[in-house]
């Protein structure tokens, strides 16, 4: 580290008048580049544009648990109109993040793109209009959802992600054994321990998709699938 800070201080001094010509800094840790790689390949050469923004919010999510680590805080995290650059597959690992990380800003341009995110009670809805918050009440999303009919897919989608959320609670003997992994078209999908417990819990499949519908008062699971570690 002394031997970085010399190297470094000299670099300045070398570089001292220079910078005062051109205005600008030419000696620092901005001044480096960095090349990322998937697979061997080049990110920046062979990268597709959804690889890119991917790569980008890892980036971001990286950042933030090395911030909670060292600081032992929780940060707020922010993201900026990135979903609609981004297939259903990439959104929805992404939205299970956000999920875990506690409070986060959203902004999209299109909100038909919040079919791609994971949506629960807790979250709000600001519209903001030449700079300014414009909702007259600040309301959550699944309140709007409800009323506008041009969201019953997303309405589902919605029930379909609190069953993720509300698993353990329905099944609290399952959580070091089982994890929810997804919901698509009705069927639940989870990964189990091991295989024992996975023909155990086949046999009882119906008698768990009851169980969740019961506890949300509607018809949600019509199957579920299961998979060993």
């Amino acid at each position: 580290d002394d031997n970085i800070e010399i190297s470094f201080k000299k670099k300045i001094k070398e570089k001292e008048k220079e910078e005062l010509r051109r205005a600008r800094n030419l000696v620092g840790p901005h001044r480096d580049d960095f090349e990322f790689f998937i697979n061997d390949l080049s990110l920046k050469k062979y990268g597709s544009q959804g690889q890119h923004k991917t790569f980008q919010i890892a980036l971001r999510f990286s950042q933030f648990f090395y911030l909670q680590d060292k600081l032992k805080v929780t940060p707020i995290f922010l993201m900026d109109d990135v979903f609609g650059e981004l297939d259903s597959f990439r959104a929805k690992k992404i939205s299970d993040y956000l999920n875990k990380i506690g409070q986060a800003f959203i902004t999209m341009t299109d909100f038909s793109n919040i079919e791609k995110l994971y949506v629960s009670e807790k979250d709000l809805l600001l519209k903001i209009e030449n700079g300014k918050v414009a909702n007259k009440k600040i309301v959550s999303l699944t309140e709007i959802l409800k009323k506008d009919k041009a969201f019953s897919n997303l309405r589902k989608t919605v029930l379909q992600n609190d069953v993720i959320t509300e698993f353990y609670n329905i099944f609290p003997h399952l959580k070091k054994t089982v994890s929810p992994i997804n919901v698509y078209k009705g069927t639940l999908y989870l990964e189990v321990e091991n295989s024992v417990l996975k023909n155990e819990l086949f046999l009882q499949r119906n008698l768990m998709a009851k169980k969740i519908n019961q506890h949300f008062n509607k018809n949600i699971i019509k199957n579920i699938k299961f998979k060993s570690f």
